[in-house]
C-alpha cells in the first residue's frame, strides 16, 4: 500500500521529524539517524515522506532540524532517492528567531517564500550534494495575501527550481479548493495538503 505525492509513491505512514530538533534537549544524532533508518528500512513503499520544518529548532538554532538531515545524507548518501522531504516554512524567520514561536508570524509575498527558500536550500545543502527539497508547504495561510496570489508565487519558486512540488498546511476545504483550481490553471498541482493530528492533542 502506497500514497502518491506528485510523482513519488510513499508509505502511508511518513516520519515528522519536529521532536528530533525541539522541545528541549536534542535528540543525539546516532539515535536520530537510527531512527529515520529504520523508518525507510520498514518502509514497503519505493519512498518515506520526512516531515521537516523550518523553524524546528529553538531561536539560537531555528534551522537545527534541516541541519540535522543534512549530517544524515551526508552518512547515508544512498538514501536521498528512497525518501521525499517536505518542509513546512513561510515564517518570517527574523521575527521567529528573535521571539520564538510567540513572534511566529506567515507570509507568502513571494519576496519571504523566496528568501525562506534560499536558506531552506543552504541548511540542507542542495546545492552542494545534500538533499533536495521535494515538497514545500507554508505552514500557516497568511490572511493578508490571497489563496490564488499565495499558489502563484508558490509557482513562481517551483519555476525558478528553489523546490519541485506545492503543498499546503492546515487549512480547508474552500482554500484547498482555491488552490488546485488555482495550481492546475497555472499548470502545476497541489500535491497534497498537511493537517495535524495527534493522540496527545484534542
Amino acid at each position: 500500500m502506497f500514497v502518491q505525492i506528485g510523482p513519488y509513491p510513499v508509505g502511508p505512514i511518513g516520519l515528522g521529524l519536529m521532536r528530533l530538533t525541539s522541545g528541549g534537549d536534542f535528540v543525539p544524532d546516532e539515535e536520530a539517524f537510527k531512527l529515520i533508518k529504520a523508518a525507510i528500512d520498514n518502509s514497503k513503499a519505493d519512498r518515506v515522506l520526512l516531515n521537516s520544518g523550518a523553524f524546528y529548532g529553538p531561536q539560537d538554532d531555528a534551522y537545527a532540524n534541516l541541519k540535522l538531515l543534512r549530517r544524515f545524507f551526508a552518512v547515508h548518501p544512498e538514501l536521498k532517492n528512497k525518501v521525499v522531504v517536505n518542509v513546512k516554512g513561510g515564517a518570517v524567520m527574523s521575527e521567529f528567531i528573535k521571539q520564538g514561536y510567540a513572534g511566529f508570524r506567515s507570509s507568502a509575498t513571494v519576496e519571504n517564500l523566496r528568501e525562506d527558500l534560499q536558506a531552506i536550500r543552504r541548511e540542507l545543502g542542495s546545492d552542494e550534494g545534500g538533499i533536495d527539497i521535494h515538497v514545500y508547504e507554508p505552514a500557516r495561510r497568511d490572511v493578508n495575501v490571497s489563496v490564488e496570489d499565495t499558489v502563484k508565487n508558490l509557482h513562481t519558486l517551483q519555476r525558478e527550481g528553489l523546490f519541485q512540488h506545492v503543498a499546503l498546511s492546515e487549512v480547508g476545504a474552500e482554500t484547498i479548493d482555491t488552490a488546485a483550481r488555482t495550481a492546475k490553471d497555472l499548470g502545476t498541482q497541489i500535491v497534497s495538503v498537511e493537517v495535524e493530528y495527534s493522540p496527545h492533542r484534542n
